[in-house]
């Protein structure tokens, strides 16, 4: 099964792959998250988690699709987080290969 799961945090997954919720899944499943993380720029991204981790980085069957957030403030920065999460979904919703979504509130 395929999901889309939508991040409402800004913080990355962690460093240990063992410690990150979606190694766990990918026994089972497969999908995209969408994660808008509290990095400025996509060097900063590449710091944390390697060379070409941005704008996909990929740990076991999911790709996550990071969204720079930091880069906004206050009102701009939840707007454009939330027009990253609209228009990053309907791109796969269009493909056909998408069979949930989820947003767990936390």
């Amino acid at each position: 099964m395929r999901i889309l799961y939508v991040q409402a945090s800004l913080v990355p997954p962690p460093d240990d792959p063992r410690m990150d919720r979606f190694m766990l899944l990918s026994e089972t499943l497969e999908g995209d998250v969408l994660q808008p993380v509290w990095f400025r720029s996509p060097e900063d991204v590449e710091a944390a988690f390697g060379s070409g981790s941005y704008p996909v980085y990929v740990r076991g069957k999911f790709r996550y699709h990071w969204f720079l957030a930091q880069r906004y403030r206050g009102l701009r920065q939840r707007l454009e987080t939330f027009r990253f999460y609209i228009w990053t979904a309907l791109k796969y919703i269009g493909s056909g290969g998408l069979i949930v979504l989820l947003r767990i509130h936390t």
